[in-house]
């Protein structure tokens, strides 16, 4: 394979599993899309935006994760 399109990234709980894929394999991201609306929504890869997204998505994660602790509400229950 020598290249890949990364699609629904605006529904995606984490990133991190396919931008390990991307990286272990040496893949060329060409476009990835951020909507419904196709060819709208489809844009071309972009290595600041798609790591800025995956912190993003951690940061979101892990705040998540602080407040159901704070709440006294069990972890393992967290939709991911």
């Amino acid at each position: 394979m020598a290249g890949a399109v990364i699609t629904k990234l605006d529904e995606a709980t984490s990133l991190g599993g396919v931008l390990d894929t991307a990286i272990k394999n040496r893949l060329k991201l060409s476009y990835f899309s951020m909507g419904q609306r196709v060819p709208e929504d489809i844009m071309p890869a972009r290595a600041e935006y798609l790591v800025n997204a995956a912190v993003e998505h951690m940061a979101a994660s892990k705040d998540a994760a602080l407040s159901r602790a704070r709440q006294g509400r069990p972890l393992s229950s967290m939709a991911i």
